[in-house]
């Protein structure tokens, strides 16, 4: 091997190392993280999503019936029979082959 293939196989090893250890540096600085702010996100998470429920209006659908459902945010109230009825009368079945 000549003098310059050493010197390219060095450089190519040497940044083969670098790059590893700067890869396990991230890595191992990403998972410190998530371990010291894992509690403290979980519980801004929570209250993070407990105040959009509140207060973020998803978007709505008007129903059958004339009223304003929050599909991400059904309550057993938003319900109506009459409102099923009529969105399963706009199903077409039986693949079309009857009238």
């Amino acid at each position: 091997m000549s003098e310059k293939d050493c010197l390219l196989y060095s450089i190519d090893k040497m940044e083969k190392i670098l790059k590893e250890k700067a890869e396990k540096e991230i890595e191992d600085k990403k998972r410190a993280l998530r371990e010291s702010s894992n509690s403290l996100l979980s519980a801004s998470a929570d209250a993070t999503l407990d105040t959009l429920d509140a207060h973020c209006d998803y978007g709505w659908l008007q129903t059958y019936t004339g009223r304003k459902v929050q599909p991400f945010n059904l309550k057993e109230s938003d319900i109506d029979i009459i409102d099923i009825a009529h969105q399963l009368s706009c199903i077409a079945r039986f693949l079309g082959a009857t009238e």
